[in-house]
Order: structure tokens, then sequence, then C-alpha cells
């Protein structure tokens, strides 16, 4: 290494400091270099002596020659430092090692103590041993942690950083837990804690508000603030009908491909030559499927209260009453009149397509403990709960769906004169003063029921699992199957007839050669006597 002054005439090549083994001796045999250079080491911004500091008496300092082989200028970053009697190390000298063992990483203060560890950060631990893991895997393992923080090790001030990814002013917390002194080694325990600042709005010149998050809920609209602004900002809100309005259309051309189906599998030619009846022609169930189809989507909801109640009034029809046959054979939608529905009573749209109140009774005549039921009925479906009491206050409760889909069970317990408020959702049971043995039944059924939901329960309880469809498939398949094992029997009993056949005629051409033979031998017997009588 060489140390340059840049006054003429004080130029001095330095003594190789490839044997010296410390700082401490690099910086004392530059101060006793006599080139009116001096070096020391001064604390950087975090109290640490790691600034390496030359100053000359002899003008600006320049560092370095092309003979150099030695990185010294480079690691202490001098050779980056800015120019000037007086030059400073660009960056810390000293820094951890992120990859070595924590008990070898060179740690202020020496290595963290020793066994299994934890930091809790935010109330969460991260495990760590200083003899196993490095710096490296444990700020993995706080990133991947349910911390709700981002930790990374900052090269240049040598320190590890810690940052809540949730925005706003919200606490972060770190401590050692029991036994361990890792966080305190890093300087978090006591480092300078810079809180996050809540997003500041108001609406419509109201009072100034906050909010953690950028995504602010006003009336149901959620806003996503994005800057500060020294204006107020325009927020125009308007009615989406285009979602919903694609959601109809997809609905009614799935409604109308159905429909096709139908009529294609029941269609009924009479013709004598090429002949293209549908493969279930003659099925009426499925002619009646279509039918209640049809009358589903053209009859009014069950104690509808948002003034619509046929899917009509919303602009879903077979066609305007007058239309000419052939034109009311598919589900048609009215876009303008659907739109212009949403617009004066948006409200009584989504009721008339989702609405679904279900009420629960318990049956008369049960003969289990339970006299009574008070709550509103939580479930989803309508259906029916079937209630087992051993008598000892164990309860096992099974619900059937109405619409043929798989059993749901639950169980609990009640006491006499107690009640039950988990076996069945939303609803209590209540027992008399005597526990004793038997059954009880709740029905589950609708009170208010849209178009659209009456459409679901039809359609699940005709294609569900259990359903009809399903049991007709069934059916069929059974039918098939026999078909056919009657076939497999009809092959095997004409396999076992040709074989006969087969045996029968090899006997004939085996009886047929043997009466050739003998025809041929009364032919030789004959010609033979035949000969004999001549001679006489």
């Amino acid at each position: 290494m060489r140390l340059l002054s840049s006054a003429p005439g004080t130029t001095r090549t330095g003594d190789a400091f490839t044997k010296q083994t410390t700082l401490n001796d690099v910086i004392a045999d530059i101060n006793a270099s006599g080139i009116g250079v001096t070096a020391t080491l001064t604390n950087d911004s975090y109290g640490r002596p790691n600034i390496l500091t030359v100053t000359s008496t002899q003008g600006n300092i320049s560092f370095g020659s092309g003979s150099d082989t030695s990185n010294f200028l480079a690691v202490t970053g001098l050779l980056t430092s800015s120019p000037g009697t007086t030059r400073s190390s660009a960056n810390p000298i000293a820094r951890l090692s992120t990859a070595a063992k924590l008990q070898d990483a060179g740690l202020n203060g020496g290595p963290p103590n020793a066994g299994d560890q934890a930091i809790v950060i935010n109330g969460v631990s991260i495990s760590y041993n200083a003899a196993t893991d490095s710096l490296t895997d444990v700020i993995a393992r706080i990133n991947a942690s349910g911390a709700g923080v981002t930790a990374r090790y900052d090269s240049l001030t040598d320190t590890v950083r810690l940052q809540n990814k949730a925005t706003g002013n919200l606490m972060l917390t770190v401590e050692d837990a029991p036994g361990g002194n890792l966080a305190a080694k890093l300087g978090l325990t006591t480092g300078t804690v810079t809180a996050g600042q809540n997003a500041q709005y108001s609406i419509d010149g109201g009072p100034t508000q906050e909010s953690a998050s950028n995504a602010v809920t006003f009336s149901g609209t959620t806003l996503t603030l994005k800057e500060v602004t020294s204006s107020p900002v325009t927020v125009t809100v308007g009615q989406d009908t285009t979602s919903a309005a694609n959601a109809i259309k997809a609905f009614v051309t799935e409604f109308n491909n159905v429909m096709k189906a139908i009529d294609a599998a029941t269609k009924a030619d009479g013709s004598k030559t090429n002949n293209q009846s549908g493969p279930l022609s003659g099925d009426s169930s499925l002619r009646q499927l279509k039918s209640d189809l049809r009358s589903i989507i053209t009859s009014p909801g069950t104690n509808l209260q948002g003034g619509f109640t046929t899917l009509s009034q919303i602009g879903l029809t077979f066609g305007a009453i007058g239309s000419a046959v052939g034109t009311t054979n598919t589900l048609q939608f009215d876009e303008a009149k659907f739109a212009e529905a949403v617009r004066t009573n948006q409200a009584g749209v989504q009721e008339l397509l989702s609405r679904l109140s279900l009420s629960a009774t318990l049956q008369p005549g049960g003969t289990g403990s339970l006299t009574g039921i008070s709550g509103t009925y939580a479930g989803q479906e309508p259906g029916t709960w079937a209630i087992t009491d051993d008598g000892a206050g164990n309860l096992t409760a099974v619900f059937t769906p109405a619409n043929g889909g798989p059993p749901i069970s639950s169980s609990g317990t009640i006491a006499p004169n107690g009640s039950n408020g988990n076996l069945i959702p939303g609803l209590t049971l209540t027992a008399g003063p005597t526990l004793q043995a038997g059954t009880h039944t709740i029905t589950v059924g609708a009170t208010a029921e849209s178009v659209v939901q009456r459409l679901k329960r039809f359609a699940e309880n005709q294609a569900g699992i259990g359903g009809s469809l399903d049991k007709r498939k069934a059916t069929y398949d059974r039918i098939g199957s026999d078909i056919s094992e009657r076939i497999a029997t009809l092959e095997k009993r004409i396999e076992a007839e040709m074989e006969q056949l087969r045996r029968k005629f090899a006997a004939m051409e085996q009886a047929q050669a043997r009466a050739q033979s003998v025809l041929g031998s009364l032919q030789q017997l004959a010609n033979q006597l035949a000969a004999n009588s001549g001679q006489k």
C-alpha cells in the first residue's frame, strides 16, 4: 500500500503492512512513517470505533499506486472516501459475518448465550442456537414467522432492521426470551423505533380521520389511498350493473342449453325411414322436468318484500305476451329493463334473486328429553334434523338436506331443565326436568324464498346426490347391467350349443368316413366274387 501527500517533496512509500496483525499496528506504522499523515480510529454514528480517519498537514491526500498488492484501502473504505486533507472510511470497517454461526459471527460484545434460545417479536417466538444457526438463518426464520415483520441486514451500517409488514402507526416489540441475549446483542431491544404513519383523510369536508390501512371503506365503497394530496379528490360512485348482467346472461345461456338437451333427448320422429328420435323419446318424466323448470322461472317468489316478485319484472321472460308460436321456446334477457330495475330498486332485485329465510320447527310426538327450541336457525339449507337422546344427557343430531346432499352429524350434552346451544346452528334446545331416552325431529323449511333459490333447490333435488336424476341414472345403470348379464348368458348358451353341434358334425364326419370305408370293402368283395364266378 502507498500513502501519498499532494505536497511536493513529501512523497514517501510506506512500509508494507502484510506482516501486521491488527488495525492498531497499521495505525501505529502510519503515524510513525514521518510523511505528515496522522491516522486515527473514530466512532461511527452508532458509537462503534469503526471509522479510519487519515489527516495530512502537507495538503490533500491521495491513495494508492499501480504497484499496490493489498486491498487494505478498499476494505477500509479510504479508497472511495471524499478527497481532501482529511479522508475517512466511506463505510464502517468492521462488519459481522451473516453466514457464520452466531457464536463466530463477530457480534459486538461477544457471542450470544449458548444453547437453544429465542427472540420474541410482536409476541411471536423465533428460536435459534448460536452453535448451529447463522444470522442469515435467524433473519429467514423471522421473515417466515407470524410476527408480521420484515427483517434485513444493512451491510452499510452493520445493523439488523425490522419493519412491520402492516402499514400505519403500529407497535413493534422486541425482547429476548429468558436466557437469551441475541436481540440485545443486535441492539434491537434498545435501538431507535420509528413509528409508521397512519393515513389521514376527510370526506366531504368532515373531520380528519385516521386509518392504519390505505384501504378505507365508506358507505360500502372501499377507497385505496395512494398518495398525499393538496386539494380534494372527487370520487364518483355509481352502480355497477355489468357484473350482475353478465352473470344473468351466463345463467340464461345454461338454462337454454338444458332445455335444448331435453328436447334432443326426448325428440319423437315418426318417420319410417331415417328415424331421428332421441334416445329417451318415450320418457315423459324428462318432458315434465322441462315443464317444471319453465314453471319455476315464470312463478313468483315466496313472501318477498322487496317490491319484485317475478323474474319478468327485471327482464327475464320467454318472450312478450302475444309472441308468435315458436318464438317463446327459449329464455330471454332484457338487459335494459334489468339495469333500470337495479337503478330504481337495487335491494328489491337482490331479494328477488337471492332471498332465503329458513325457520326450524320441533315436531310434536318426540320421545326424548327435549321440551322446546328457541332462537333463529343459522343453517344454509332446508332439511330435517333427527335427534337421538340416550337418556343420560347425550344428544346426537343428524341433518339430512332436502336437496339430497350428504348428511351432517353433531353431538352434545344436556342436563335436566338445562339447555344446549351448540348442537344445531342458531338454536337453543331445552330439556325437561327428567331425562329420558328417545328421538326428536326438527324440520327446517323456507319462510321466504326467491325464484332463484327455488330453482336452485329444485335443481339440487333433481341432479344432486340422491336426487331424482341420480336415482334414475342408477336405475338405468342396473337395467344396462342386467342386459349385459343377459347378453353374456345368451352368448355362453349359444357357444355351448355351437360346441355341441361341432361335436355332432365331427362324429357325423367320422361315421361317414367309416361308411365310405365299409362301402369300399364291400365293393372290392363284390368285384372279387364276380371275378371268381367268371372263372368257373
